[in-house]
């Protein structure tokens, strides 16, 4: 008898575990190779549409600038913070276009290229689906004759992170010339500056700027426009049409600014053949008035010179001065000469800030007595009630070149009528604020030349003579 056994097929226990064991491993693998291709799809997908916003934003900005008439482009070291990276152009419709970016930092989520046309309201030239984290404007070097150009670098960052929380950000640059696309012509104000930086108020600073040109016509003429602040319609100094002689031309203008503590923004036009270029300058101005202390009081120690020049036969109003022999270098050098009533601005109050600057105001009859006083020799008599030189030696060291330091000059007067000036390089007089109740009259001050003259004279007069101003610290 035989026995048969039969072959009998299927997984072994330790089989069945092993498979149940791969399983899970095999989809989590698939799995992960799924999600790693997605996740690569979405990147680049974001990368693409980012790189499309820069691409679309750069194209977009050189195509203006290419067609413009004129452009003006503000870089990254512009001096006026609020300018910098920024453009401006006047397009071939001739209508004004600006174009800079708003919130863009790298800690921003808001930051977007924006453009305004005209007087319609500005839109954006990147979408909403990103966000631009650097908009930044260079200026690159250039030789020879090349046109000098500027570098926009542009970095947009994707709003839509993918599943590891990545957002990709692409960075972008392109680069055009400064220059205006109008025709073959070209104007550049190559450089703007002033004398004195800060500047003090009540001071003249100069402004000086060059500037250059091409294809002009030689029947153009420079126009230029000085302006004391940016928001100012009225210049400060304006220069007589230059005619087109030379491709380079620089020119100064004297402008005085009044108000200390103020940070302004000069600004500077040139014109020619029908096109424009202006450039600022930030110009902070500060109370740093030259003074000289004495004892206590603290005075200044230059002559008053402000308000704008009237012919000595002229009446003065406020806001106005005279000129010694109706001459402005006159003023430029002792200061201008004012009626009582111009010195206090209209007021009739002692110690009234009158023409001086912001801190100072016009002296009393007692604080130039105090003045003498500190100054006079020992033993030498100073009555505060005189009317008359004493007060030896103090004339001397009041004048120019004395020990006090004031400097008091002898710039004369101009005479009631206005009909002549007289005592120039013999005298000096200076207002008081206080009026003499009993005549109706003024005090006032003169140092007078010679070396005998070593007195300072106290004396009344009416108001109708032009005298100078020296003002003391309140």
């Amino acid at each position: 008898m035989k026995l048969k056994f039969k072959n009998n097929k299927g997984f072994t226990l330790i089989e069945m575990v092993v498979v149940v064991a791969l399983i899970p491993l095999l989809f989590v693998g698939i799995s992960e190779v799924f999600i790693f291709t997605s996740n690569n799809y979405h990147y680049a997908n974001n990368v693409r549409k980012v790189t499309q916003e820069v691409r679309g934003a750069l194209e977009a900005i050189a195509r203006e600038t290419r067609s413009a008439k004129s452009l003006t482009v503000y870089t990254k070291s512009d001096p006026v913070e609020a300018d910098r990276n920024k453009i401006t152009l006047r397009t071939k419709d001739d209508v004004d276009m600006s174009i800079w970016c708003n919130n863009c930092t790298d800690v921003s989520t808001s930051g977007a290229i924006k453009v305004k046309v005209g007087g319609d309201p500005e839109h954006n030239l990147t979408s909403d689906l990103a966000e631009v984290t650097k908009f930044e404007i260079s200026d690159e070097k250039a030789t020879g004759n090349i046109t000098p150009f500027a570098k926009i670098t542009v970095t947009v960052r994707s709003k839509e992170a993918d599943n590891r929380g990545n957002k990709p950000s692409v960075t972008l640059g392109t680069m055009f010339a400064k220059r205006d696309y109008f025709s073959n012509l070209e104007l550049n104000i190559d450089s703007f500056t002033i004398s004195e930086s800060p500047a003090r108020s009540f001071v003249p600073v100069t402004f000086s700027a060059t500037a250059t040109s091409s294809g002009f016509l030689a029947i153009d003429s420079y126009e230029w426009e000085f302006y004391l602040d940016q928001n100012d319609a009225a210049t400060c100094a304006t220069v007589l049409p230059i005619p087109n002689t030379i491709s380079t031309v620089t020119q100064t203008a004297t402008c005085t600014y009044a108000n200390p503590g103020t940070t302004y923004i000069a600004r500077v036009v040139v014109k020619i053949g029908g096109m424009s270029a202006e450039k600022k300058l930030s110009v902070p101005v500060v109370v740093g008035i030259p003074v000289v202390s004495i004892g206590s009081q603290v005075w200044m120690a230059t002559n008053i010179n402000t308000g704008t020049r009237v012919d000595g036969s002229s009446a003065q109003t406020i806001d106005q001065k005279y000129c010694y022999g109706n001459v402005e270098a006159n003023c430029t050098a002792n200061g201008g000469l004012y009626l009582w009533n111009t010195a206090m601005s209209g007021n009739t109050a002692e110690r009234a800030q009158g023409i001086c600057p912001t801190g100072f105001h016009i002296p009393i009859d007692a604080e130039w007595y105090i003045l003498e006083n500190n100054l006079k020799d020992t033993e030498q008599p100073c009555s505060d009630t005189r009317n008359g030189h004493e007060c030896s030696s103090a004339g001397t060291k009041l004048k120019n070149g004395g020990s006090s330091g004031l400097n008091m000059l002898l710039g004369g007067y101009r005479y009631p009528g206005g009909t002549y000036f007289t005592l120039a390089n013999l005298g000096g007089y200076y207002w008081t604020s206080t009026k003499d109740l009993v005549s109706g009259n003024y005090y006032y001050r003169s140092v007078e030349s010679g070396a005998i003259m070593s007195t300072i004279n106290r004396n009344l007069i009416n108001s109708s003579y032009g005298y100078h101003v020296r003002c003391i610290k309140d």
